[in-house]
């Protein structure tokens, strides 16, 4: 399980990255409209992963901080609420 990675951005959407590890190894991250406001391409930044792996994909949420995975996670468990709702709300 991935908890946390850290790196440079090399790719940035509006709610998704692409951090490069500096052992040459890329990762592509789902992250919130707040987290996006907070970095830049060419950045070095640590985020908190939150891993969801189901029958057909596996994908990696980010963090920059404990408290705004901690309420992703806790939005998860409500009933009918998915992740891209509970990353909506973050």
């Amino acid at each position: 399980m991935v908890v946390g990675i850290e790196g440079i951005i090399t790719k940035k959407e509006p709610t998704f990255i692409i951090v490069k590890c500096t052992s040459g190894l890329s990762y592509g991250i789902f992250i919130s409209l707040f987290c996006s406001a907070k970095i830049q391409t060419q950045e070095k930044h640590e985020f908190f992963i939150t891993q969801i792996i189901k029958e057909d994909s596996n994908k990696f949420y980010g963090f920059l901080d404990k408290d705004e995975q901690k309420m992703f996670e806790m939005l998860l468990k409500v009933n009918g609420v998915g992740a891209n709702t509970a990353m909506a709300v973050c």
